[in-house]
């Protein structure tokens, strides 16, 4: 009958057909007349939409449930027949200034008084934090490092729910100020020499680490420093007893360096086991129940353990084999660039850039230091030494913008996985060197 159909133009994915369509028939039921391979498309793809849906040049959609009739498409309208995830037709401007202010709101947070609060304490934070490594009296300093150190621990119970920056910013300048406060403290307890400096900062890092741990039972934002301060207080604790003991600098940073590379290999699977994630396979295995937010609480533990450590150990071996490259000797110098390469080998193991980075800024501070201290050393390099480093860090970035293909990337692994396992061994067999065993061996011997 007579104004039943209207004759409208479908513009489909590969074509564009005019059609009469009933009117009176909702478009649920028009579509797959729509969609038959040859109309308005090709044949069915792998990657086809799940859902499609008409849409008028006014951007308005079509609801399946309505008719034609009712959606008041007369004869001569263009549909878009697309994918329903699609914005297949933008949103026209009607006013100007509407639009901008809808972009602007949707563009990012406005600055509000609540904002305005936020920025004062970040930068009284900060302030705060900086102030560590600034002179002053010695009673000035220990009483404004008792003060704020109680202040972090408060500031962080207060704000680690709502701000987890400034509640990071807090714990970071309570443990600054308690490294300085102990250090300073201790300063009349322990002999003026590098032993007697050394166990003042493992004194201070001992304390830093009780402000951390303080912090902790608030708030599990700070696992990560109580973790990586751990670590840097128990190797810095057998480094500073080796040298009171008698040791020589260069074989007790050796010892360190070589305990912290080896504790990069056991770190990972040392967080899995104390983050819980092994008992709770075998709590699955015996058949008893867990959730994803068990799961998802075990992973966060996990994940901030793995990040102080990592930070901790790189920090520490890229100490010890600074130690090593100003050293001067020949096997000290060839241990500390061995350590800095070692890091960055270490540093493919992982994936996510918190777990890499670490590892690649120590190893590349370790090797830029050596090859700055080499050319130091050449009389005719000191003119060039600007231009070497620039050469030297466009070549490194150069490199590593060079594209590889997957087997390329697999065959360098796998070379990379050899060579670590050669450096590792050298550098044992280094350390020994420099620590003084194989001349222990041969006195032993003669």
């Amino acid at each position: 009958m007579p104004g039943q159909y209207s004759a409208v133009t479908v513009v489909g994915p590969q074509s564009t057909r005019d059609i009469a369509l009933p009117v009176n028939v909702p478009v649920a039921e028009l579509l797959p007349q729509l969609l038959r391979p040859g109309l308005l498309r090709g044949d069915r793809a792998e990657d086809e939409p799940a859902g499609w849906t008409l849409t008028t040049v006014e951007g308005r959609r079509l609801s399946p449930n309505r008719t034609l009739a009712e959606a008041r498409v007369g004869d001569g309208e263009v549909l878009h027949l697309h994918d329903a995830t699609d914005e297949i037709i933008p949103t026209p401007v009607e006013d100007v200034r509407d639009a901008v202010e809808d972009h602007v709101d949707g563009a990012g947070r406005s600055w509000r008084a609540g904002t305005g609060r936020v920025y004062a304490t970040a930068v009284a934070a900060l302030v705060v934090t900086g102030s560590a490594f600034l002179g002053g009296g010695s009673t000035a300093v220990l009483l404004t490092g008792v003060l704020i150190c109680l202040l972090s621990v408060v500031v962080t119970w207060w704000s680690a729910a709502e701000n987890h920056a400034l509640a990071r910013l807090a714990i970071i300048g309570g443990a600054l100020w308690a490294w300085r406060v102990t250090h300073l403290a201790t300063q009349s307890i322990v002999a003026d020499n590098t032993s007697g400096e050394a166990l003042r900062h493992v004194y201070g890092a001992g304390a830093a680490l009780l402000v951390a741990v303080l912090c902790l039972i608030g708030t599990p934002l700070a696992l990560p420093y109580v973790t990586g301060l751990g670590a840097a207080t128990l190797l810095g604790s057998a480094g500073a007893s080796a040298l009171l003991l008698g040791g020589r600098p260069a074989p007790v940073a050796s010892a360190v360096l070589l305990s912290a590379l080896f504790s990069l290999g056991v770190l990972p699977r040392v967080s899995m086991s104390t983050g819980g994630l092994f008992g709770m396979d075998r709590r699955i295995q015996a058949g008893r129940p867990a959730t994803t937010d068990d799961l998802r609480v075990r992973l966060e533990r996990i994940d901030a353990m793995l990040c102080g450590g990592l930070v901790a150990l790189a920090a520490v071996a890229a100490l010890a084999a600074g130690v090593l490259v100003l050293d001067g000797g020949v096997f000290e110098r060839w241990l500390g660039i061995g350590a800095g390469l070692a890091l960055l080998t270490r540093s493919r193991v992982f994936d996510q850039i918190r777990h890499v980075a670490p590892l690649r800024v120590a190893g590349t501070l370790v090797l830029a230091l050596a090859g700055w201290l080499f050319l130091s050393a050449q009389a005719d390099m000191k003119p060039w030494l600007p231009a070497v480093a620039v050469l030297a860090a466009l070549a490194y970035a150069g490199m590593t913008t060079m594209p590889r293909s997957t087997v390329g990337n697999a065959r360098a692994r796998r070379v990379i996985g050899i060579a670590e396992i050669v450096l590792v061994s050298a550098l044992i067999a280094a350390t020994g060197k420099v620590m003084g065993l194989y001349d222990m061996i041969a006195g032993m011997s003669n």
